[in-house]
């Protein structure tokens, strides 16, 4: 009878408790004598049911029997290992074992009452209800079933469940009790369970002996590919079929003798040269090890045996037998040492080939003893040998009677000295295979005994060479397990390699550098085996990323080869590792500047073109805003269509504003740059920043001191604060903190290693902070690009942090933007400091129209632009020559005749652009005036962004008012 597992001998007690909670006291437990903590918790139950029994006889004691045996009833469930709980017919817990509060982290007082779909969600709440509502319409428990159970800290436990009903007194269902079990360590044994079982099973189909499985009468129940091979039947065929089918009626008597031996003893047996009948009919001879094959509790089920074929090496056997006079001559006459013995040790036959190894003759052998034949050492060998194998004779266990012992024996020479021969002993039997005399062939091993002492030698030499390289050294076996790790392991990594043999690979590797080991692993055993052609000596090197003893991550390059058997299978891995974690952070290093380089190289481009755009459009804008207030003047105040050509007005203005942030971004805004100190200008502006962004934003202001000066245009460090500002406040929708900071800063040489577009020097700091929204990483790489916006359709252009960046870059600046994702961002803008002092220009005051005369040369490409200006200049008195290119220009200069008291001409035109056109007029004209226009500067014109001393320039668009100042400007300078 099977041994009841540990399981089921708590479920049988936790049967016999529900019984007698119901007043059913007939049950009793079963206690072995192993008086193990199952049997004396088993002894406890029994006794406590007794008692109950007694106490429920008692009927003017009942009230105390029912809380007495409730109360031992849960100090019994409380011991045990599984949660016990009972419900009511809707779910609700009623009483539970203290390992249900344990297992889920609830109290006793939380889970009372608790519908158990509180436990769980709702696909295990509903596999449950219908195990709940089964269990009541069949009466029947239900065992066994896998489900999910929530803890209290919101984990998954995967358990498994049997649930059976409860009834009352009158046999009436009043709901559910069960036991509840952790299936985590189940699952993961089923798990490691395949995994063997897929391994072990495609090691029996590869190996090259034949492997069977045969249940206790002897039917086959497995059979590997050799097997079949062997016999000539297929697989299907062989399943099912009985050992006495495919065996001739004396093996079958014998295989059953040997099966009978093994289940009765539990050891294995060899046996040798059977017969079996293939499928062709054919008789071919077998041998084989057979051993029992047991369940998960240990009972025999059947037996699993090893066949190879001997056919062959019977037949020449019998071969032998029947040459045995043409043996005898070989022996007579081979190189190799025949002795026989009898069981005392002394000789009775020795080859002529003993005097040719030891020297001496069978005669003078035959007259020493065998201990003067050999050195102490190998005489004791000898002996020990030899009692070891008497005692297996006498001991009546089963054993290979055919068996043999090699042994190496260090034999005297007749001239003093010593050879080694290589001896294979083994028993001659009698007709009732009792041993009687001993065999004994040896060879001269002298030759390999020297040159495995060379051997060792050149061993020790190369040990201690590998003991002492710079590189590590790992010997594995096919399945990753350590075989040999070289002393240097501790220099590259900091474990000795005792340590890091003790630590699963799994465990020294990132993961993602264990799954390309065992890719690569997997490919080349693959290739092994896969029949194709392929370089036995071939290798492979890769990266891994492996742990350091003190937790550091570094980078090492394997160079991975196969040692192989003299098959030329695969035995075991060699793996050559070397750390290159400085080369693979000076790689790092270099894709980091060059992504750098690439980036400042985009921007360049993408400035350029929105420079260009920036130029035509303002054109196009200067058309519309001339027209416009052209138009106005040609209306009354009261006029139906002022109000529609206001609107015009007020789109060009902003879109005026558009091309501004775009030439700002291109650095090709005209600025006029003035010495400043930043903690001053911010101060300014600071009632300005706090309207911007709101009471709900707490504004704080950290000025450096003795802060540097800095040369930058005013107004367009306004529009950096007034844009970052705004970006704050948007990365802050429920209030926050904005921060800004100054300080002066030196930057090194070292630092700007690490950053391409940085130069060393002083500048000064200027760091705005939020702890908003922050960026994500993906979009930071993105941000001062011209029209990026992360916000909504409508909120924003893209072009404030590009405007930003643009006017930095102008100044010869740089940034830097720091920023997690709910961390907030700092930017940080760095302005060359500057102790060059210098007088601020006076400020032009606001005038009204002015009129003048005199003759203007006006020289616009624009077929539009130079229409509209030249109707502007006429309203303002003046007299107008408008040509459409320099070179219908110069003529006009060089005929002398024509009076020119100023040239308005544009920058950039085809052929030949302004400066060009004012040089050739100079040499014409000496002192010639001249307004240069346009909608971006060009380096004609413009020297890194700074206007020429002595260059008058009007930036498009303009209105009309404006270009009648800087000219009455111009003229009056004159």
């Amino acid at each position: 009878m099977a041994v009841k597992s540990k399981k089921d001998r708590i479920g049988k007690m936790i049967e016999t408790l529900r019984k007698s909670a119901e007043g059913d006291f007939f049950e009793k437990l079963d206690v072995s004598a192993k008086n193990d903590e199952i049997d004396l918790l088993a002894d406890a139950v029994n006794k406590a049911v007794e008692k109950a029994c007694r106490l429920t006889a008692a009927e003017n004691h009942a009230d105390i029997h029912e809380r007495t045996g409730e109360r031992r009833y849960k100090d019994i469930l409380d011991t045990i290992e599984e949660s016990y709980f009972e419900v009511d017919l809707k779910g609700n817990l009623i009483f539970f074992n203290d390992t249900v509060s344990r297992d889920l982290g609830y109290t006793a007082d939380e889970l009372a009452g608790m519908h158990f779909r509180q436990l769980t969600d709702r696909k295990n709440g509903d596999m449950v209800y219908e195990v709940f509502h089964c269990v009541f319409l069949t009466g029947k428990p239900i065992k066994g079933f896998d489900w999910e159970i929530l803890k209290k800290d919101g984990t998954r436990l995967a358990v498994e469940s049997s649930v059976a009903l409860k009834r009352n007194d009158h046999d009436k269902p009043i709901g559910f009790r069960g036991i509840v079990r952790d299936a985590a360590q189940r699952k993961q044994a089923e798990k490691e369970l395949r995994q063997s079982e897929e391994r072990y099973r495609t090691i029996l189909e590869i190996m090259g002996e034949g492997y069977a499985e045969e249940d206790l009468k002897g039917t086959l129940t497995y059979v590997n590919d050799v097997a079949c091979k062997l016999m000539g039947y297929r697989r299907e065929e062989l399943i099912g079929m009985n050992y006495r089918q495919y065996t001739t009626p004396e093996t079958a008597r014998d295989m059953y003798e040997v099966y009978r031996r093994i289940y009765e003893t539990g050891r294995p047996v060899s046996m040798l040269d059977y017969d079996v009948i293939c499928k062709d009919g054919a008789v071919r001879k077998l041998q084989q090890n057979a051993a029992l094959l047991t369940d998960e509790s240990g009972q025999p089920k059947g037996f699993r045996v090893l066949v190879w074929d001997v056919t062959e090496k019977i037949k020449a056997q019998q071969a032998v037998k029947e040459s045995e006079k043409l043996y005898r001559m070989i022996v007579e006459n081979m190189h190799e040492i025949i002795w026989t013995m009898d069981l005392d040790l002394h000789f009775k036959y020795t080859s002529p080939s003993n005097a040719q190894i030891t020297g001496f003759t069978t005669e003078e052998v035959k007259k020493t003893p065998l201990r003067e034949l050999l050195t102490p050492a190998s005489y004791g060998l000898v002996e020990k040998v030899f009692l070891e194998e008497m005692a297996l004779e006498l001991s009546g266990e089963p054993f290979d009677p055919k068996r043999s012992r090699i042994m190496e024996l260090e034999s005297r020479h007749k001239n003093g000295g010593t050879v080694w021969v290589e001896v294979t002993a083994s028993f001659s039997r009698d007709e009732n295979g009792k041993p009687v005399e001993i065999i004994i062939n040896g060879r001269d091993i002298t030759e390999r005994k020297t040159a495995e002492k060379a051997l060792e030698s050149s061993d020790k030499r190369y040990r201690m060479i590998v003991e002492n390289m710079h590189d590590t050294i790992t010997i594995v076996d096919l399945n990753m397990n350590y075989l040999y790790q070289s002393p240097s392991e501790i220099r590259v990594t900091g474990f000795t390699p005792e340590e890091v043999m003790k630590i699963p690979i799994s465990k020294q590797v990132t993961p993602a550098s264990l799954n390309l080991m065992a890719g690569i692993l997997a490919e080349e055993l693959e290739l092994e085996y896969s029949g194709r052609p392929f370089d036995p000596n071939r290798f492979r090197t890769f990266e891994v990323e492996s742990y350091r003893k003190n937790g550091d991550i570094i980078w090492l390059e394997f160079t991975a080869t196969f040692n192989r058997d003299e098959q030329g299978k695969p035995v075991t891995i060699l793996l050559v590792g070397r750390d290159i974690t400085q080369r693979k952070k000076a790689e790092e290093e270099k894709e980091k500047l060059e992504k750098q380089l690439i980036q400042a190289r985009k921007m360049e481009t993408v400035g350029r073109l929105a420079g260009g755009v920036a130029h035509d459009f303002n054109n196009m804008l200067n058309v519309i805003m001339g027209y416009a207030e052209l138009t106005k003047m040609s209306l009354s105040e009261d006029s139906e269509i002022m109000q529609n050509i206001l609107e015009i007005e007020k789109a060009a203005f902003r879109s005026r504003d558009l091309t501004a942030q775009l030439l700002a971004f291109s650095r090709k805004q005209i600025i006029a740059p003035k010495m400043i100190n930043l903690n001053s200008l911010i101060s300014d502006t600071q009632n300005s920043i706090a309207r911007l962004i709101g009471e709900d934003i707490d504004f704080n202001f950290v000025p450096g001191d003795d802060l540097n000066m800095v040369k930058i245009d005013p107004s367009q460090f306004e529009q950096i604060l007034m844009n970052l500002a705004v970006n704050a406040r948007d990365a802050l929708p429920d209030g926050g903190k904005l921060t800004i900071e100054t300080a002066n800063l030196r930057i090194d040489p070292t630092y700007c290693q690490d950053h391409l577009d940085f130069i060393p020097g002083d500048y000064v700091l200027l760091a705005v902070s939020d702890n908003g929204t922050g960026i994500d990483k993906n979009d930071l790489q993105y941000i001062f690009e011209p029209f990026f916006t992360t916000k909504a359709v409508g909120k924003g252009t893209g072009l404030g942090l590009a405007t930003v960046y643009g006017i930095v870059k102008q100044h010869n600046g740089f940034i830097n933007v720091y920023s997690e994702p709910d961390r907030g961002t700092t930017f940080k803008i760095y302005l060359p400091a500057s102790t060059d002092a210098e007088k601020e220009p006076e400020d032009i005051s606001r005038q009204p129209l002015i009129v003048g005369a005199g003759n203007i040369l006006l020289v616009e490409d624009d077929d539009m632009l130079r229409g509209m200006i030249t109707e502007m200049l006429e309203i303002m008195g003046y007299g107008v020559t408008a040509v459409g290119n320099p070179k219908e220009a110069l003529p006009l200069f060089e005929d002398g005749e024509t009076s020119i008291d100023l040239v308005i001409t544009d920058v950039v035109m085809p052929g030949m652009n302004g400066r060009e056109l004012r040089d050739r007029l100079n040499n014409i004209r000496p002192g010639v005036k001249v307004l240069f226009m346009s909608g971006y500067t060009s380096n004609v014109i413009v020297h890194h962004g700074v206007l020429e001393d002595g260059v008058h320039f009007i930036q498009k668009p303009f209105n009309m008012n404006v270009l009648a100042r800087k000219i009455a400007e111009i003229i009056a300078v004159f």
